[in-house]
């Protein structure tokens, strides 16, 4: 998610913690994409003491501080400036998020050299921050943002807001008012939990449908892209396995047609389906595919890879934890045993 690897972050679970972790990295993620437009800026209202006039006279001070009369005129002006109320508040969540939610921002800053200079910029651009001054009260930082040169920064004010509030804005609160939906492809998500948890030890490479880390082509324009590859040469087989969020049976017959149009195009004889089940003592099983020994070297084997998931019955997290981390380290050795090694 965002770049980072969100299985690896530090967060308990007390008083909506995670879900301020999630605005967390919704709010570095619209930062980015806002600074893309350039840094905030708006018209700010700024006293002068000079002795070059070129504003609004301020008759009450300057009759205050230049008496008696020097040469200098006290007046006011607005102007275009970054150093504004919501530039600070902006710059006040960062570093709150550097107290409270390091371990984000540290994978930010690996994964995104942009955001060192974003914090730079912001940091230089405005000198009048104060530590002490609380910018979510700040009038002008709860108006919204409407110059159409800086609507992106609208969702980066609101975040900021939620987040230095910490109202964390409960999705189970029933409420009128708008508020962040978030959507999370869990498909996606258990792709990715496969990848780093169960197959990072191992030589296979996790495929994208971006093509941002390779594709298998078979044709001019279309592309196929199973969900982990095994590394090797293009002139070597190369087996492949899917990952499925659903519970999986061998009756799929649209997946095993899937998996062998996979091997076909590798070269490879194994695969597999990587799925949830709530079964503790579940095995890994096989099936090799005969009718198709005249198109590989070798008769295709499927395989039927089920990983343990825990109920959500556990109060405490920490035995939780402990349980599914010996769900994958079942699961790794029967992987080693049958598959890796063959």
């Amino acid at each position: 998610m965002c770049g980072i690897n969100v299985f690896d972050l530090s967060v308990n679970s007390e008083s909506e913690s995670d879900y301020t972790a999630i605005m967390v990295l919704l709010f570095l993620m619209k930062l980015m994409e806002a600074y893309e437009d350039g840094i905030y800026k708006e018209y700010v209202r700024k006293r002068y003491n000079e002795y070059d006039f070129k504003g609004v006279m301020d008759i009450n001070r300057h009759i205050k501080i230049n008496n008696p009369f020097l040469g200098k005129t006290a007046y006011s002006t607005r102007e275009y400036s970054y150093d504004n109320d919501i530039l600070c508040l902006i710059r006040q969540t960062l570093d709150y998020i550097k107290d409270y939610f390091p371990d984000i921002l540290k994978g930010y800053l690996n994964n995104n050299v942009i955001l060192n200079e974003i914090i730079d910029a912001i940091e230089n651009a405005t000198p009048s921050y104060r530590m002490n001054v609380n910018y979510s009260d700040s009038m002008k930082c709860r108006r919204e943002i409407t110059h159409p040169m800086y609507q992106k920064y609208e969702d980066v004010r609101k975040l900021a807001l939620m987040i230095l509030q910490e109202s964390g804005q409960n999705v189970f609160d029933d409420k009128e008012e708008d508020t962040f939906g978030i959507l999370i492809d869990i498909s996606w998500l258990w792709e990715e939990f496969i990848a780093v948890k169960l197959l990072n030890e191992y030589s296979y490479e996790h495929l994208l449908t971006d093509n941002s880390k390779g594709s298998l082509q078979w044709s001019d324009k279309e592309y196929w892209y199973p969900d982990y590859i095994e590394k090797g040469k293009s002139d070597s087989k190369r087996n492949v396995f899917d990952a499925k969020y659903k519970f999986w049976d061998w009756n799929k017959d649209a997946d095993i047609h899937q998996l062998l149009s996979y091997l076909f195009l590798t070269g490879g004889d194994t695969c597999g389906i990587i799925y949830p089940s709530h079964e503790e003592h579940c095995v890994f099983s096989f099936k090799k595919i005969n009718s198709f020994s005249s198109f590989y070297k070798a008769v295709p084997t499927i395989y039927k890879l089920p990983l343990f998931i825990p109920s959500s019955e556990y109060d405490d997290y920490g035995e939780y934890y402990k349980k599914i981390n010996i769900s994958i380290q079942a699961w790794k050795q029967s992987f080693s045993a049958q598959i890796a090694t063959s």
